[in-house]
């Protein structure tokens, strides 16, 4: 079973998944059942590999991404887009991303726990 986001206009609450992420995998599918967009910054995208979470795309510095996680989202379709500098971190860098499309929430999923940001 593959797990999207499921869009809807009504919705307007984004999920990143970040490296370093230990949540439970019931954990994350709530999480990706409340979201109508999903990104992975970096690592993030091996742990929705793992679960299969297709993400609506992956961004970052991308100097954590393993070249088969590349690979493995590349044959989805899945847009990685390279945000090289390092003046601001993946998460602030998802965070301006998710602004420009009108997000109006945030979970955000990283090491052990989960948080929910207004944007």
């Amino acid at each position: 079973m593959k797990l999207n986001a499921p869009f809807s206009d009504d919705k307007s609450r984004a999920l990143v998944l970040g490296n370093g992420l230990h949540l439970s995998k019931n954990q994350l599918i709530n999480l990706v059942k409340e979201a109508s967009f999903i990104v992975c910054v970096n690592g993030g995208s091996e742990k929705a590999k793992e679960l299969k979470i297709n993400p609506d795309i992956i961004l970052g510095d991308l100097d954590s991404i393993n070249q088969d996680i590349v690979k493995y989202f590349n044959n989805l379709n899945i847009p990685i887009v390279k945000i090289p500098s390092q003046e601001k971190n993946d998460l602030e860098k998802a965070v301006l991303y998710l602004l420009k499309k009108a997000m109006k929430e945030l979970s955000y999923a990283d090491s052990w726990e989960s948080k929910l940001i207004k944007l």
